[in-house]
């Protein structure tokens, strides 16, 4: 954080306690009564309290607000400096914490369950699939339910994105990628939910990742009856310039996956700027790749 934002969150905070302690005197307990003599009346009191409070959580979230606002303008001037060079960008597949919603599919049988897994895997690997592959009617797992964001991740395992992101997404070449819109209802199945969103289908690969000049680790099946393939894994979260690409990566489609890198996502620079200029940047995750051109 910076010094404002961290001044302003650890006063709120010390407000937010000061309310609390105040509410606490105005209680008629002997332990509370015996403190309440040795501090002035005008602590003694919920109004005084409550006001406390409310001014202290203010502070705090002006507080996060002010850090959120400065790394995201820290963020966009450093893309603005560098937009004149190519780039691909990558993301661990489907994005951190913050975007996960809890849903799932009404049918949680253990033939649901293995073809859940199966089409996740399918996506993961670029694969084209059809509407019929995912859950199109989904329930909340949880009372009140999520309300997801412009992009999410149900339940840890599909990419989803609102009817405002799809349209965003059309603008760029998404070659084979699609959407496949999906019904949300409540926990019991019972009241529909007003989100629109849809099920993204990467449905792209390239072949332009260079193993020998990355630094990801390769990774095998660890099961004596399955054959040898060529995967390579990150060792932690992604880093920037982990993973490096041949030229191949700026050519075709603007979203895509690169079969043999595990569990990630790649981008084109059209998509990082279109997602900046239209303020979602902060909801994909999205480290730069080395892109290495020919000698």
């Amino acid at each position: 954080m910076s010094r404002i934002a961290l001044t302003a969150y650890y006063l709120g905070g010390v407000i937010l306690a000061l309310g609390v302690l105040c509410v606490g005197l105005s209680m008629p307990k002997p332990g509370w009564r015996a403190l309440s003599e040795r501090v002035p009346d005008w602590l003694i009191s919920i109004e005084t309290g409550g006001l406390a409070a409310v001014l202290g959580l203010t502070m705090m979230a002006v507080g996060k607000a002010v850090d959120r606002r400065s790394r995201m303008t820290r963020k966009n001037l450093l893309w603005a400096r560098d937009a004149a060079s190519p780039k691909v960008w990558g993301m661990q597949y489907p994005g951190g914490l913050d975007v996960l919603a809890a849903y799932c599919g009404p049918d949680d049988g253990p033939e649901a369950r293995k073809k859940r897994i199966k089409t996740s895997a399918r996506n993961r690997f670029g694969q084209q699939l059809e509407a019929s592959d995912f859950p199109l009617v989904l329930h909340a797992m949880g009372d009140p339910p999520d309300a997801p964001q412009d992009f999410c991740s149900i339940s840890g395992q599909f990419p989803m994105v609102s009817p405002r992101l799809a349209e965003l997404l059309r603008m760029l070449d998404l070659g084979s990628g699609s959407f496949f819109e999906a019904k949300f209802y409540t926990e019991d199945g019972v009241e529909r939910l007003p989100w629109s969103h849809a099920f993204w289908n990467i449905g792209n690969r390239k072949e332009s990742f260079l193993p020998d000049k990355s630094g990801l680790t390769r990774v095998t099946s660890g099961r004596l009856d399955t054959p040898p393939f060529e995967l390579y894994a990150t060792k932690g979260s992604l880093q920037e310039n982990e993973i490096a690409v041949g030229p191949e990566s700026l050519n075709g489609p603007d979203v895509w996956i690169e079969p043999k890198v595990s569990n990630c996502i790649f981008f084109s620079d059209r998509f990082a700027q279109l997602m900046q200029e239209y303020g979602l940047l902060h909801l994909f995750d999205l480290k730069p790749v080395r892109l290495i051109e020919p000698d």
